[in-house]
């Protein structure tokens, strides 16, 4: 990445002043990036400090923002770090997340006495994140429900052509999906609910299926499943979609091949994460990575449920 700026030297290592007022160190003078490399190990060759901002909130800190490019370019991760003020020493992590798109650039924003605000952007994918973590405890607050039930759900199942499956709200044909089950039964009909006892992670359990204008999902203690292509998703995917189409609508999934050949997504608007599967032929170890076909398409989809059937 080519730096423009005015250049200033300070305690040994050199700064550019960039065009957002922000310091990246330069990378050949820096010792901090010495100290980064090291702790990523040799899977992550390529780091570098992208931005760095002062700030005199709890004693005087600077919060960097850490870049890590695999070796072979599969993933790249940032880290916020805080660290002292002569950009000598690592204090604490604030949070590591990995870039969902290649072009994916990190800014902050701002810092308050207890946060720090990031913008994510994307350039080729035109897409904009907004993010804060907290790198200065100043109180307790209360956890992120994932309980809440999403403005966009229904009380009847809403069918068209396709069966519209939302996953970043979790709901399907409008139903919500992460309740218990007598709620869903309710909304689609006792005669749409059928009820099976099976085996999920080597224990027996009860299974549900759900038609929802007239197609199929299974509902498992943790999860909801289907392979139906009537399923689609706003931007028009499901079952035969290739997986590249995955990662431009919800950022490069991360390839799991333990259970199941299947790529799992963190949805960026959405809570937990679902699962894409794909045809074993479909998967491979590169450097003791799973790796995937990116032009793979999906044969089946579920995702992540938290309420109890």
């Amino acid at each position: 990445m080519r730096l423009s700026g005015l250049a200033v030297a300070v305690t040994g290592l050199t700064f550019v002043v960039g065009p957002l007022g922000s310091l990246c160190v330069a990378q050949q003078d820096s010792a901090l990036v010495a100290r980064l490399r090291r702790l990523n190990g040799s899977m992550f060759a390529d780091v570098a400090v992208v931005q760095t901002r002062p700030t005199t909130y709890q004693g005087k800190h600077s919060i960097v923002v850490e870049r890590a490019v695999s070796t072979d370019s599969s993933a790249i991760l940032f880290t916020i770090w805080v660290v002292n003020e002569g950009m000598t020493a690592l204090e604490r992590r604030v949070k590591t997340f990995a870039a969902p798109w290649p072009d994916y650039v990190v800014r902050i924003d701002s810092v308050t006495p207890d946060s720090v605000y990031v913008t994510g952007r994307s350039a080729r994918y035109r897409r904009t994140l907004l993010r804060s973590y907290e790198w200065w405890p100043l109180g307790s607050r209360p956890p992120a429900r994932t309980d809440v039930r999403p403005s966009v759900a229904t009380a009847a199942p809403v069918c068209g052509d396709t069966v519209r499956v939302d996953l970043n709200a979790i709901t399907i044909a409008g139903i919500w999906m992460n309740q218990s089950i007598e709620p869903v039964t309710r909304e689609v009909g006792a005669a749409n609910v059928t009820v099976q006892t099976g085996s999920a992670e080597g224990h027996h359990t009860q299974m549900y299926t759900i038609k929802l204008c007239g197609r199929e999902v299974r509902r498992l203690p943790n999860s909801v499943s289907w392979s139906d292509p009537a399923f689609r998703t706003p931007e028009g995917l499901g079952i035969g979609s290739p997986l590249a189409a995955f990662d431009t609508a919800y950022g490069k999934g991360d390839a799991i091949g333990e259970e199941g050949n299947s790529v799992r997504y963190s949805p960026i608007d959405g809570e937990g994460h679902f699962f894409v599967y794909v045809a074993p032929a479909c998967y491979g170890i590169a450097g003791h990575h799973w790796i995937v076909d990116p032009n793979c398409q999906a044969v089946g989809i579920s995702f992540i449920v938290s309420a109890n059937p």
